[in-house]
């Protein structure tokens, strides 16, 4: 590992709780969101997702990963 500059990673546990007004913020972004894609006229087609998503390839709780 440490040849190939490789170096086992940890999963950690990030644990949030959600705001008791989450649905009175969402609700409304939600509608604006929706609003400015129809008066804009944005297709579907043009809106993607970006959310950066980890992957974990035959491991729950290790990752490699290089130096």
């Amino acid at each position: 590992m440490k040849r190939r500059h490789l170096s086992l990673r940890s999963r950690t546990s990030i644990s949030q709780k959600l705001p008791t007004d989450l649905e009175e913020k969402v609700t409304p972004f939600k509608q604006f969101v929706t609003d400015l894609r129809e008066e804009n006229e944005f297709n579907d087609d043009f809106i993607i997702n970006m959310d950066e998503t980890p992957a974990f390839f035959d491991s729950d709780t290790i990752t490699i990963q290089f130096l």
